[in-house]
């Protein structure tokens, strides 16, 4: 009934190399505004475009000696790039591409998790169905106490689910935002304009206020909706666990032909 969760995925988008991605992504998106809008030539966001390319080897490298892992990234791509790499990161603090690249992978991850959520929700309602008049031994305090039905049973499950669903739906938007308002954040050395038009690229959102980071209370909503799913889903899996023990029997196991 549960569907399997497929961890190479997930693991796709938080290795090291994916979250250079998403900084590139960002660092992109800042070069292709600040050009539109005058900032730095239409030619060097071209360059920038064409040549920005990074190894993870190589900022390892670097950052051995930089001892900062954003100027290692920012070197590296600049050496690709060749004279126009100076304008790679213009007017940008670290913040400023770590926390937007950070949110680009929140959202890509949370989106993950919502499509198994989706299975789940699709496979309790069917069993819901299927067992809505299937009579059950009510407990309390695991006591046998009044009759109910396996479907109604699921049931509660079921709301559970839908009601972290829509908190995780909620934590995604709540997290889905851009901050390029410098180190302190002030836009001292980055206009508004420019953070509106790389959010929307991105297609994310710019921070209302923000100081050198994305306020932490967009994170901690996402591990709050993360931490209730989880606890949901344990007490789905602890649950079943009871109902198949031999002196139960409620429900089983299912097997395929051959396992």
């Amino acid at each position: 009934m549960i569907a399997r969760y497929s961890r190479p995925e997930m693991s796709k988008i938080w290795n090291p190399e994916a979250r250079f991605k998403k900084m590139l992504e960002v660092e992109l998106a800042v070069a292709d505004a600040q050009a539109r809008l005058g900032i730095i030539p239409r030619k060097a966001a071209l360059e920038i475009k064409a040549k920005a390319k990074f190894s993870v080897t190589r900022i390892n490298e670097i950052e051995q000696t930089t001892k900062h892992d954003v100027i290692a990234f920012v070197s590296n791509m600049a050496e690709n790039v060749g004279e126009n790499g100076k304008y790679i990161h213009f007017g940008m603090t670290s913040s400023d591409v770590l926390d937007t690249a950070l949110s680009l992978q929140t959202s890509e991850g949370l989106e993950q998790i919502l499509k198994e959520v989706s299975k789940l929700e699709k496979a309790l309602l069917k069993k819901l169905k299927e067992h809505a008049a299937t009579l059950c031994a009510g407990r309390t305090h695991g006591m046998h106490a009044e009759p109910t039905s396996f479907g109604y049973k699921l049931a509660g499950f079921y709301a559970e689910l839908k009601r972290n669903q829509g908190r995780l739906e909620r934590a995604k938007k709540q997290i889905e935002i851009a901050k390029l308002s410098g180190a302190v954040g002030t836009y001292s050395t980055q206009s508004e304009e420019v953070e509106h038009k790389v959010a929307k690229a991105l297609g994310l959102l710019p921070e209302t206020i923000a100081t050198q980071v994305i306020p932490r209370d967009r994170q901690a909503e996402v591990f709050n909706s993360l931490a209730l799913l989880a606890s949901g889903l344990e007490r789905l899996a602890v649950e079943l666990r009871h109902l198949q023990r031999t002196e139960l029997s409620e429900v089983i196991e299912a097997f395929s032909p051959g396992q």
